[in-house]
């Protein structure tokens, strides 16, 4: 029986990674039902749910066996080889690449958003893996572009992100639920904040200005959503006391296909994360973009959207409350949003599509 061994971001709570993994794992399923997978993860418990077998991030025998176990190990998908929020974690997927080489072992580099990288030694990570890389796919051009500048010899495919694969769980009435959350009349907009990297609690206050000039004159009811897990509850609740009592919290942790559910429900996102735009599009959801990151900016171009606040401009917030307006109330944008969140899902099977190649 063939083995596979996925080594990513998983087992963090972060729901953009975790979609990924189980979006990955569904894929992989319905078209070889017997494979054998094993996943890298911070929370073996959890992540084993999925029907995988979990290797402990932190052991590093665990890792090594299960390399040496695997008939192809796959890094990926998600935004491995990147040095905004860490340089230490490019050496550590390069190390794994070694592994694989040292062992004789298939290595496919899938699904990638590469970058940021500016470190020298970040890079010098990234291209080793990328040579070591019998097959790679990457999830926008930026990404293929870079992947060619570090490893002139590679050739990736390019094909949209895995996410786009991800089951909706339909099991709940969610919106019931989100009525039930905010608990006043008006369209329920979510809102996805995030702290750190290029994102300061200036811009916090900055996006809660932004947020009320654009309901003015409007019934809107907002509801805060920590979309990446456990980092994103102290600059939810921040946001919430920035808004003055006019947004709701969401408490409950969700999986990520119920977390597509959930924002289907919506009527309109603000989204500082690159998953939850995404999840916006593929429900045909108004979406607002603050782009404090360059993946998220790629997403919306892939998209036909510019984004509402761009962190590349010299002053992002000037004019932001009336293009978030734009952004989440202008008629029919939900629809187009949905048809070209159609169009890259057929070609996110094609990010994939090189491990049932080697296997």
């Amino acid at each position: 029986m063939a083995r596979l061994f996925l080594c990513g971001y998983f087992g963090f709570g972060n729901t953009g990674d975790e979609a990924l993994l189980e979006a990955t794992v569904a894929w992989l399923r319905a078209r070889r039902p017997g494979l054998e997978i094993a996943v890298l993860s911070a929370a073996p418990e959890r992540t084993a749910r999925l029907g995988v077998e979990p290797i402990a991030r932190g052991s590093v025998r665990r890792l090594v066996g299960a390399v040496r176990c695997a008939d192809v190990v796959a890094l990926g998908p998600g935004g491995l080889f990147q040095d905004l929020t860490s340089v230490r974690s490019n050496f550590y997927y390069a190390a794994i690449a070694y592994l694989a080489r040292l062992w004789s072992k298939p290595l496919a580099l899938v699904g990638h958003g590469l970058g940021p990288l500016r470190s020298p030694l970040a890079r010098r990570a990234a291209a080793g893996a990328l040579r070591r890389a019998q097959v790679v796919s990457v999830r926008d051009e930026p990404s293929a572009a870079l992947a060619a500048e570090l490893a002139p010899s590679c050739r990736p495919r390019v094909a949209a992100d895995v996410a786009f694969l991800l089951p909706s769980d339909e099991g709940r009435n969610w919106r019931a639920e989100v009525a039930q959350a905010v608990e006043r009349p008006g369209a329920v907009v979510g809102v996805c904040p995030r702290l750190g990297g290029a994102v300061g609690e200036e811009d916090l206050r900055r996006l809660a200005e932004a947020l009320r000039g654009a309901a003015r004159g409007r019934r809107v009811a907002w509801l805060v959503l920590p979309f990446g897990g456990p980092a994103d509850e102290r600059p939810s609740q921040t946001l919430a006391r920035l808004l003055d009592g006019e947004a709701a919290v969401w408490r409950e942790r969700l999986a990520p296909s119920q977390w597509l559910g959930l924002v289907g429900a919506l009527d309109g996102l603000v989204a500082m994360r690159y998953h939850a735009v995404l999840f916006a599009a593929r429900c045909g959801v108004p979406v607002a973009g603050v782009a404090c990151d360059p993946k998220i900016t790629f997403l919306l171009e892939q998209l036909g959207c510019a984004p509402a606040v761009d962190f590349a401009q010299r002053a992002p917030w000037s004019g932001a409350e009336a293009r978030i307006a734009e952004e989440l109330f202008a008629e029919g944008r939900g629809e187009e949003l949905r048809r070209a969140a159609g169009q890259l899902a057929e070609r996110a099977a094609e990010a994939l599509q090189p491990l049932l190649e080697l296997l």
